[in-house]
């Protein structure tokens, strides 16, 4: 939870600031009038990417596929590779504190390659956790029913365990398959895709959103007040988390066969050797 958290946090910071300095200096050179206070700028803002669509359509896939979706993706990996995972521990490596070896079974495969899409998860739900600790407490309008309503609707939306449970697909192919395809670009790559493309749903409907009206959407709105730019967002929201499980259980099922497959030959192999 601290490792991810302060790595996701960092890091984020870092790229957003970076991507608020850009559309700072594009407002600035663009407006006709000089822009001297804060509020004359974000003034300025807002209205120069209310008028342009396409050059705000590039800073929400921006924020959307690197600012949040490939920092965070990348932090939940090297969030689990800072943990040892018991399952994929060597078994020679364990020593009683006598330094005597402990006599312990090799664990199977598929019981490795369940470890690796535990620990992944875990490691995903910590950085969850705050983040839906920070919507509900910072983001939302103080009121209980207004907090636990929020708290309902995030939990419909598990895209972070989701996606780290995408990666460890491709951690257990490189890890316990020896694919030398299955490197960190490809191991990232569907969970950048899929989180990307999620959160660039919710930015761009919300963009859209302000540029019709001229604020921000109500957090808080009851289902019957839903616009359909809200009851889109919802709908593709939803959806996104049904294409992200549907693509884990069958890459995932076709994987665990292949690791049974491994056990069968390795435990085939040992018999031989008896």
């Amino acid at each position: 939870f601290c490792l991810r958290v302060f790595l996701a946090v960092v890091n984020e910071a870092i790229v957003g600031l970076v991507v608020n300095m850009v559309s700072y200096v594009i407002v600035v050179i663009a407006s006709e009038n000089p822009l001297q206070t804060p509020d004359e700028i974000e003034e300025a803002k807002a209205t120069f990417f209310s008028n342009n669509l396409p050059i705000t359509s590039i800073f929400v896939f921006v924020n959307a596929y690197v600012a949040a979706a490939t920092v965070e993706e990348v932090s939940k990996y090297f969030g689990f590779w800072m943990v040892d995972t018991p399952d994929l521990m060597n078994p020679q490596k364990l020593i009683l504190q006598e330094g005597e070896q402990r006599h312990i079974r090799q664990s199977s495969i598929v019981s490795q390659g369940a470890g690796i899409t535990v620990a992944m998860v875990a490691v995903a739900t910590g950085f969850a956790c705050s983040e839906n600790l920070l919507y509900v407490f910072v983001y939302t309008t103080p009121s209980l029913n207004n907090e636990i309503a929020t708290l309902l609707a995030r939990s419909l939306f598990p895209i972070h365990p989701m996606c780290a449970a995408i990666q460890s697909i491709g951690v257990v192919k490189r890890d316990l398959e020896g694919s030398s395809k299955s490197q960190l670009g490809m191991i990232l790559l569907p969970a950048i895709i899929l989180h990307g493309s999620f959160d660039f749903v919710l930015m761009f409907l919300d963009m859209l959103q302000r540029a019709g009206t001229g604020t921000a959407p109500d957090a808080n709105k009851e289902l019957e007040e839903m616009d359909s730019l809200d009851q889109l967002s919802l709908v593709l929201s939803l959806s996104m988390v049904v294409i992200g499980t549907f693509y884990y259980f069958c890459i995932s099922e076709c994987q665990r066969k292949k690791l049974s497959e491994m056990d069968e030959s390795r435990q085939a192999a040992h018999e031989t050797l008896v």
